[in-house]
């Protein structure tokens, strides 16, 4: 006959143990299913970035500027030619930034969600605090993972726009100053 719990009664240690692995798995199957999907976005969007051509073709209009540039007299059509091209990358490449953002946002709210979620069950399964801090930072691994690679592919296109950005107001700042030796000249 089983023995009814009277209020306040704490749980014996097989009952808790049983609840803390069904918690466990319950979290588990949410955490893959969360894992699994932000990868996907990551790398999706990581391979349309390499895919769309916008990095070679900013290679390529970069050195054509820095011929156009070098070259005596400067070649100002096509510095100007350049200037509206790298805009106009720059603009394709501002969609994949923002998802990039919210890719990075969203890996770190995971690894941040899970390590909490972890140490609670942890806790509840009988480890000491240190204890379940230390296996969180285990545990978590993957998500980790996931948000280095967001945050490294979030700081590459930034890196790129801002590269683009300068190369534009260099040839911007080039063109205005061959405008003002014309006018005076």
């Amino acid at each position: 006959m089983v023995k009814k719990k009277e209020e306040g009664e704490s749980p014996s240690p097989s009952e808790r143990t049983e609840a803390v692995n069904v918690k466990r798995a319950a979290f588990e199957k949410i955490r893959e299913k969360s894992n699994d999907e932000l990868l996907d976005s990551i790398n999706t969007l990581e391979g349309e970035f390499d895919d769309s051509g916008i990095i070679q073709d900013i290679k390529k209009y970069t050195m054509t500027a820095k011929a156009a540039m070098d070259s005596d007299p400067m070649q100002l059509q096509v510095l100007a030619n350049m200037q509206v091209e790298l805009s106009m990358l720059i603009q394709r490449m501002s969609e994949r930034q923002a998802m990039a953002g919210y890719n990075e946002r969203a890996a770190e709210y995971q690894l941040k969600k899970s390590q909490e979620s972890l140490k609670i069950i942890f806790v509840e399964g009988g480890d000491a605090i240190g204890v379940a801090d230390s296996k969180k930072v285990l545990e978590t691994e993957s998500e980790f993972y996931n948000h280095n690679h967001a945050k490294y592919l979030l700081d590459n296109i930034n890196l790129t726009r801002r590269a683009t950005d300068k190369t534009i107001d260099t040839i911007r700042s080039k063109l205005s100053y061959e405008k003002t030796v014309e006018e005076r000249g």
